[in-house]
């Protein structure tokens, strides 16, 4: 053993080599240092997880020695050795005072701080200044003794029997006088082998209630100096999710083993507990918790690792499973759990037991308090607060209902109204989270004086701490209004709190409040008002389509005006009745407005209903209108509304031209404001008869929805009047530059057609048009030179047996009808085929008596007659029916699909209509 002590001071170095016998019954002429190693635990050859013990004795002389410190360092610029645990023993405080600190302030490594285990390389003993007061003392009486262990937790660039220094010293004089003591250790770097043998254990459990979280405790005795841990639990079960792991952590086992010697309630401690952890809870997946659960402790050093002895407690590192049983889970049957661990990459050990799902404990949540703020003694239109806490007991995933409801006392109208009810905190152990309010009225056009709060969450006791009292807990506000109206000067109400749901939960809570005269409103008040759109400006309103507008009020903070008026449509500088109201939805009501309540501003709004279920006027009315200044906090001061609108049914649009949505408030007697919302115009198009429509064109600008088509369907009519709507069915967009082109998957017949939303389905506009050919361009028929017999063709094509179109006989212009048409729009292969048609009082021989129906394939393209081709091959009858109407099917063989661009309908009669009539005509692959 090496060991060297020296006084530093800046002006000279003296080395002591040997130690001179204090004095008997007095203090030492001067401030000693000595360093030795403690009889048991002197072996300084040591091997990683080694350890040694150094006592540090320093001894005071007479007077006041000033800015002592007193320093431990096992390890310097490299961490080779660590320290393990320090003992203090203060010298007699009859003979020696201090005005510092016996405390031990540990210094993580940087390279430490902050991970799953945290080594100390310096520690700091602060004494401040020490006073010897008394001077007849032994020499023991007048010093300090420190104790600490230093491990090896490294070897690291070393070569083997390299010799490493442990320090200690003391500073004191402001550090102008420092003393220093040194023994040397001498590193192996080699592995030794160690004859403990780890051990393991579980406890046993064997019922779990359902909805309920129990821990599941196990234990390693894990002796080796620094090997890789991890640990899992597992719900065995591969067929059902009932049982679930919802947290498996390490946990402290307390002081003074080889694996935890910090002081456990610092926030240095050896092993990091906040990251030896895992949650199996996924709020978004399964808030029940996760099948299996692993946590890596990392290479842990063991301080004791090499002490004589077999593995014990002190080798004992502790681990906890939180098992939930939930509320799927079926009574009485048993379901397997696991523990494992893992040392080094190998499973070393893995236990198993069966669990039996028992009756559940009845869900109680205790209502702890229901506080009214600033007193019971309010006045009609105040505005104001009640605060709620509840104890949310360990549980998974459940729901429970809280109801509050105002009365008169005694019996009567309700006066007060219960305008918001919200969660204002939760502790840290809620989890899953979600809140839900609704509001009623107990009486027909009473005030709104009861609220549902509606809480679903989880307590899996996650961040339990000794400190942390709030974390079961849930603080719940109450805003109130005296309502006008409602309200009687004078008149007392009650306010109760209790559970709703689940039924017999109790806890119920009261509080009295007396009405004392009426609160005087606001004449003038700083609101500010905004009406926009999520879509941007210049949107284009097609016919038919909900667009949305988005009215933000933000109102001034501590105001308390006796109303807020809005109403809409107002009429418009275009013209009178352009719009109607969809619907109306609260977006945000600032938890500052207290006065406010959804149901009563939505609700009870007043509204003109038209026969289509729009409204053509609305008006709201919040009476009184307060800002109660809960929260510095603007986004709390602002009332949004969503307002869901389109164009009036039957208004002629013109396109492109401005229509100006108009709206208006009146928020005191005397404040007023006014704007209007610009919104370009669409009309449905009519393409002045048949068309087939094969595109849609978007314009690219700024309002397009990038989801298109979205909430847009096709709204489609045959006869310019009754319309159909279909869904709009296209493929991936092409882009020409200005527009994004969309093709419809199947072509579609029309004489009027649009762009439209459903059901107040609200999208942004689109400035759009079709890409279209008239369906002359698809078919010819002969004769038909006042174009009456193409116009009804669209009732042949709209895959309606029942819409027919009239066929001309002899005597009319023309006598018969004969058509070609393009076999494109039947969307076939041409080489074999089948061509149904559909009439009244068809026949489907090729000649009968009075009537012909001829379907032919016309070839080739380069021989005509006029404007039919010459030459034809007529396709075969396969399948008659006779009905309402008749149906005639052919097939068609065409020699050479290159050239069978065509099909030949004709259909000749001496008698007319009705019973003369074509009514479908379709095709199919064979």
């Amino acid at each position: 053993m090496k060991k060297m002590a020296g006084l530093y001071t800046p002006l000279c170095l003296l080395m002591i080599v040997s130690w001179t016998s204090l004095v008997d019954c007095a203090p030492p002429a001067e401030l000693t240092l000595d360093v030795n190693l403690v009889p048991g635990f002197d072996e300084v050859e040591v091997y990683i997880g080694g350890m040694t013990k150094m006592e540090v004795k320093v001894a005071f002389p007479a007077g006041t020695t000033s800015a002592v410190s007193i320093e431990l360092l096992p390890s310097t610029n490299v961490t080779i050795m660590a320290l393990g645990d320090i003992k203090v023993t203060d010298a007699s405080p009859t003979y020696v005072t201090k005005d510092g600190s016996s405390s031990i302030v540990r210094h993580i490594t940087d390279e430490t701080l902050g991970k799953n285990v945290q080594l100390s390389t310096r520690a700091v003993i602060d004494l401040g200044d020490v006073t010897v007061t008394n001077t007849v003392g032994n020499e023991a009486e007048y010093a300090y003794l420190i104790e600490f262990e230093s491990f090896v937790v490294s070897t690291t660039g070393l070569t083997d029997n390299e010799t490493h220094w442990v320090s200690a010293g003391v500073e004191y004089d402001n550090s102008n006088s420092i003393w220093v003591g040194q023994i040397a250790h001498y590193i192996r770097t080699a592995t030794q082998a160690n004859s403990k043998t780890p051990a393991f254990s579980m406890e046993n459990v064997t019922e779990i209630k359902m909805m309920s979280l129990t821990p599941v405790a196990f234990e390693a005795w894990v002796p080796y100096p620094n090997s890789f841990i991890a640990v899992e639990a597992i719900s065995l079960s591969t067929t059902n999710d009932h049982l679930r792991v919802v947290s498996l952590k390490c946990i402290a086992s307390g002081v003074k083993t080889n694996y935890e010697f910090y002081d456990t309630t610092s926030a240095t401690t050896f092993l990091n507990y906040p990251l030896l952890q895992a949650y199996g809870a996924d709020c978004a997946t399964d808030p029940g918790g996760a099948r299996r659960l692993r946590v890596e402790l990392g290479n842990i050093p063991n301080r004791g690792s090499r002490l004589p002895a077999v593995a014990g407690e002190v080798d004992k590192i502790k681990f906890e499973a939180m098992v939930h049983m939930k509320s799927t889970a079926i009574l009485s049957d048993e379901y397997p759990f696991g523990v494992g661990v893992e040392i080094d990459g190998s499973e070393v050990w893995v236990a198993t037991m069966n669990v039996t799902a028992i009756a559940a404990d009845p869900i109680d949540f205790p209502l702890d308090s229901f506080t009214a703020v600033n007193g019971l003694s309010k006045q009609v239109g105040e505005g104001f607060l009640a605060t709620a806490v509840i104890t949310f007991e360990k549980r998974g995933l459940v729901s429970v209902i809280y109801k509050v409801q105002s009365s008169k006392n005694g019996g009567g109208t309700s006066g007060i109204m219960i305008s918001q009810a919200y969660v204002d905190s939760s502790g840290a152990n809620i989890e899953c989270a979600s809140v839900t309010t609704t509001y009623e009225a107990s009486e027909v056009d009473g005030i709104v004086d009861i609220a549902y709060i509606n809480i679903t969450a989880a307590n899996h006791g996650t961040n339990n701490t000794a400190v942390n009292t709030d974390a079961d807990k849930i603080h719940i506000n109450v805003a109130m209004v005296g309502g006008v109206g409602y309200a009687v000067d004078g008149q007392q109400y009650d306010v109760v709190m209790t559970i709703h749901e689940p039924s017999g939960g109790g806890h119920t809570k009261s509080l009295t409040y007396t009405m004392s005269g009426t609160v005087t409103y606001a004449t003038n008040c700083n609101h500010t008002f905004e009406l926009t759109s999520d879509c941007g400006d210049n949107q284009v309103i097609t016919e038919g389509s909900t667009f949305d507008l988005i009215l933000t009020i933000t109102t001034e903070r501590g105001s308390n005006p006796e109303s807020l008026q809005i109403e809409f449509p107002i009429p418009s500088n275009v013209t009178d009745g352009t719009f109607v109201v969809c619907g109306i939805e609260v977006v945000k009501m600032g938890k500052n407005l207290v006065c406010f309540n959804p149901v009563q501003l939505v609700d009870n709004a007043n509204k003109t209903l038209l026969s289509d279920g729009t409204y053509e006027y609305v008006a709201v009315d919040m009476k009184p209108a307060c800002n109660m200044p809960l929260f510095d906090d603007e986004e709390e001061d602002k009332l949004v509304l969503r307002i869901k609108s389109k164009f009036k049914e039957g208004i002629n649009l013109t396109r492109s031209e401005d229509y100006w949505f108009g709206i208006g408030s009146k928020y005191t007697s005397t404040q007023i404001w006014v704007a209007q919302y610009p919104l370009s115009g669409q009309p449905i198009y009519d393409f002045e008869g048949p068309a087939i429509i094969t595109h849609v064109n978007i314009l690219n600008n700024i309002n397009d929805n990038s989801t298109f088509p979205g909430n847009y369907s096709m709204s489609r009519s045959f006869d310019g009047t009754s319309f159909d709507t279909l869904p709009v069915d296209i493929g991936a967009p092409a882009d020409n530059g200005t527009h994004s082109i969309y093709q419809l998957t199947s072509p579609l017949i029309a004489k009027k057609a649009g762009l439209m939303t459903e059901n107040c389905n609200s999208m942004c506009g689109v400035d759009y048009d079709f890409t279209y050919v008239s369906l002359k361009d698809y078919i010819d028929i002969f004769g038909d030179d006042s174009e009456l017999l193409i116009n009804g063709m669209i009732n042949v094509f709209d895959n309606s047996s029942s819409t027919c179109m009239n066929l001309p006989v002899q005597g009319n212009t023309p006598p018969v009808f004969w058509a070609r048409i393009n076999t494109t729009i039947l969307n076939i292969n041409l080489q074999s085929f089948t061509i149904t048609v559909e009439g009244e009082g068809i026949s489907c021989v090729r000649h009968g008596a009075d009537k012909v129906l001829q379907v032919s394939i016309s070839y080739p393209v380069t021989s005509s007659v006029g404007r039919f081709h010459g030459d034809v091959k007529f396709c075969k009858n396969t399948m008659s029916t006779t009905g309402s109407p008749n149906t005639c099917t052919y097939t068609c063989m065409c020699p050479n699909p290159a050239e069978c661009s065509e099909i030949i309908i004709f259909l000749a009669s001496t008698v007319g209509a009705p019973s003369w009539s074509l009514c479908g005509l379709t095709a199919e692959n064979l």
